[in-house]
């Protein structure tokens, strides 16, 4: 073998046994964290599934307060909620507590695609929803008023104590935070979803605030 062919060699293998080895290396972590993500989605939906009525109802006014609280100190017109779905904190009623206010829009989600930001409509109490069979929930219909969110209320399965969320993995929120960059989030969730062994990811974008009936916990840079 001719010399400089040789030499050359010796620079190219090692250089790509570095970046094979990087990548798969990578793709083990990216496995690694899905698997643990998915296990934890599996644990926490079944605890909130098992959550008794009398355990709701105790906490539901304290968390209630805690974030009709919240919103009073901070801008903004337009409030934007969520349908709950799998058990989640009945929304609904909370922002019938802020319409009363009589000071805030208030707003709901629609998918627009399943790979784009959401859309927030404009909602009352007695606006008619359609239901999305493909996704399984409640939202607005189209023909509603759409609106440009300044809080965003965001569903979570688990979060942490530096306001990462675990959501349902279909990374909504993750693309329609970014497309609201001065929109204030607030993840709501019942202080036992906290769970710091949420791995996260360079994409996952922490919330400014999470309110539970226990408090409101506040980003460091919020």
């Amino acid at each position: 073998m001719d010399l400089s062919i040789f030499l050359r060699l010796l620079l190219v293998l090692p250089n790509r046994y570095i970046y094979t080895n990087a990548v798969y290396k990578q793709r083990i972590h990216n496995i690694y964290i899905m698997n643990t993500k998915a296990k934890i989605r599996q644990e926490l939906l079944v605890l909130r599934k098992n959550l008794s009525e009398t355990w709701n109802e105790m906490f539901w006014s304290k968390l209630c307060d805690n974030l009709l609280g919240l919103i009073a100190t901070l801008s903004g017109r337009s409030v934007c909620g969520y349908y709950p779905i799998k058990f989640e904190i009945n929304m609904i009623y909370i922002l019938a507590e802020i319409e009363k206010l009589g000071r805030y829009d208030i707003g709901l989600p629609r998918v627009v695609d399943k790979f784009r930001p959401l859309e927030f409509k404009l909602w009352r109490t007695n606006t008619p929803l359609e239901f999305n069979s493909n996704m399984g929930l409640h939202e607005p219909y189209q023909s509603q008023e759409t609106i440009i969110p300044d809080l965003i209320m965001v569903p979570l399965l688990g979060f942490t104590r530096s306001c990462h969320r675990l959501g349902y993995g279909g990374g909504f929120y993750d693309r329609t935070l970014p497309h609201y960059p001065n929109a204030v989030s607030i993840g709501v969730a019942y202080s036992f979803q906290e769970n710091n062994d949420i791995p996260t990811e360079p994409h996952d974008i922490p919330l400014f605030y999470i309110v539970t009936e226990a408090g409101i916990i506040r980003n460091s840079w919020s």
